[in-house]
């Protein structure tokens, strides 16, 4: 598996408590890629946990989210932009699988995205948190 990683910003640590009471962005739904698929080579991610990894594709502005162990628990990708959006994008398919949610998000503006480990809502592990430019 492939794995790439976004550097995190000053700027962006500051203005996450700023995101998180922000409105979500317009989502046209969850895809499941075919299989083997994953995230473009041009993508930010997140650290890789044994658990899962969260990428941004820009091209498509595309949340990309990988459960990588069978564990009973799911990945989800939590993102904020520096123009307020907010959202999460839940891997709903299992270990072994990237899916990715596909949004329209507003062009030159900062994206901060996380991998979070959950059961039920609650937040069992998370990843750092990475930044690129949408």
């Amino acid at each position: 598996m492939k794995i790439r990683y976004a550097a995190l910003g000053a700027s962006a640590i500051a203005g996450l408590a700023v995101f998180g009471l922000a409105p979500a962005a317009f989502a046209t739904g969850v895809v499941t890629p075919p299989a083997g698929a994953e995230p473009p080579d041009y993508s930010a991610c997140t650290v890789n946990r044994d658990w899962g990894q969260v990428c941004y594709a820009p091209d498509g502005d595309n949340v990309w989210v990988a459960d990588l162990s069978a564990d009973g628990h799911r990945t989800v990708g939590v993102w904020s932009t520096s123009d307020g959006k907010s959202g999460e994008c839940y891997n709903l398919a299992g270990n072994g699988h990237w899916l990715y949610c596909d949004y329209h998000l507003k062009e030159d503006e900062v994206i901060v995205f996380q991998a979070q480990l959950r059961e039920g809502e609650t937040i069992l592990d998370t990843s750092p948190w990475a930044s690129t430019f949408v």
